[in-house]
């Protein structure tokens, strides 16, 4: 009895140390590659800001000027448009993606595939390409400035450089990205918490927040 009682702690012994050795193989390498190529980074970043001489040439020993520097309104106006374009951006990237996709894994499951296919299709192409694809649309000439000519309308239909073109340029590039997570949640929704919702006297709204 002793002899299997010792058995049977070494056997969960082994198990529990197989099972530890196993959870490190498995999140060691992203562990590591967020270690190296994030964390130390941003930390390294971080300690340059106050402290700059330690890797450029630079007089200035323990200071904060870079961060007064960076509250200059010359330095502001461009720091909240650009938090005004990644706002926009999600908003109409989710709210392009959502209609999307639930139809894809609700109403159109015999196309679901078909469907995110093409909604990912912008990934297929470089960064790059897309956007130069962009500029020969909207530019004067473009695209769209000629199909304004031929209708008569009389407007000035280039908008290359403004703010809608940039939001629009953000959107296609990034709406692939809003695809996969609204996929990944609504394919795990459970269509009896909704029917439940209804039965209960829910509105349409409430069941959907």
């Amino acid at each position: 009895d002793d002899m299997n009682a010792k058995l049977e702690q070494s056997s969960s012994f082994f198990n529990s140390t197989g099972l530890l050795l196993t959870g490190w193989i498995i999140y060691l390498p992203p562990v590591l590659f967020l270690t190296i190529f994030f964390i130390i980074p941003v930390l390294m970043i971080s300690f340059t800001s106050i402290y700059p001489r330690i890797s450029v040439s630079s007089e200035l020993g323990l200071t904060l000027k870079f961060y007064s520097d960076a509250i200059n309104p010359s330095y502001l106006s461009p720091f909240w448009r650009s938090i005004w374009y990644g706002l926009a951006t999600t908003a109409f990237s989710l709210i392009l993606a959502y209609p999307v996709v639930y139809a894809a894994v609700k109403i159109f499951q015999e196309y679901e595939v078909l469907i995110l296919l093409f909604s990912v299709l912008p990934f297929w192409v470089m960064y790059l390409i897309r956007m130069f694809g962009w500029i020969s649309i909207l530019k004067d000439g473009g695209l769209i400035d000629e199909i304004v000519v031929a209708l008569g309308l009389g407007i000035d239909a280039s908008f290359l450089y403004s703010a809608p073109a940039v939001v629009l340029g953000l959107v296609f590039s990034w709406y692939p990205l809003m695809v996969f997570p609204l996929y990944a949640s609504i394919k795990s929704l459970d269509d009896s918490l909704i029917e439940a919702s209804k039965d209960l006297g829910a509105n349409a709204f409430h069941t959907f927040t």
